[in-house]
């Protein structure tokens, strides 16, 4: 079993990029992320969920640096945005935002495919708007998917005998 928090495997190899990718977001990667993926202006209460979970956070001397990417839909163009800048700016974590260890939001259709990999890899949570609220999908798990190859613990032929050694005296 692995947390569903996890990108799954097949995420986790596609991805080709290093840390250094993420700077021009403005995220440093020196803490761990949790990403949110977001569209619909009826869930923003994970977003409120989620700026209080930072807050938590921090306060308990933990460093989490949070992404939101919320998806531009045509009818709520500016509304989905506006809502979650609102959020962010109307709480104590005001300071924190696009700032090292703090909250970053970001346009989901600006950002490369490669990109999008790359968050999901180095996330440490990915969350999505559309799979239940916060505590739904922190509790939720879901059985690992199958890598493509089955892992081979030894060349055939070896033998993994444990070796004796002398005693010295």
């Amino acid at each position: 079993m692995r947390p569903a928090r996890r990108a799954n495997p097949g995420v986790l190899l596609r991805n080709r990029r290093g840390q250094n990718g993420l700077w021009s977001y403005g995220i440093s990667g020196d803490a761990p992320i949790v990403l949110l993926r977001i569209s619909d202006t009826e869930k923003i209460d994970i977003v409120r969920q989620l700026v209080r979970a930072h807050s938590y956070w921090r306060l308990k001397g933990l460093t989490v640096e949070v992404v939101i990417l919320y998806e531009d839909v045509a009818v709520y163009r500016q509304s989905l945005l506006d809502q979650i800048v609102s959020l962010i700016s109307s709480g104590i974590e005001a300071p924190l935002l696009d700032k090292p260890g703090g909250i970053f939001v970001r346009r989901l259709e600006t950002i490369p495919n490669d990109d999008r990999v790359l968050l999901q890899a180095t996330a440490r949570v990915v969350l999505d708007d559309e799979k239940g609220t916060l505590a739904e999908q922190v509790r939720h798990r879901s059985v690992l998917e199958p890598w493509s190859r089955p892992w081979r613990l030894h060349a055939p032929g070896l033998s993994i005998r444990p070796r004796r050694f002398r005693n010295a005296s």
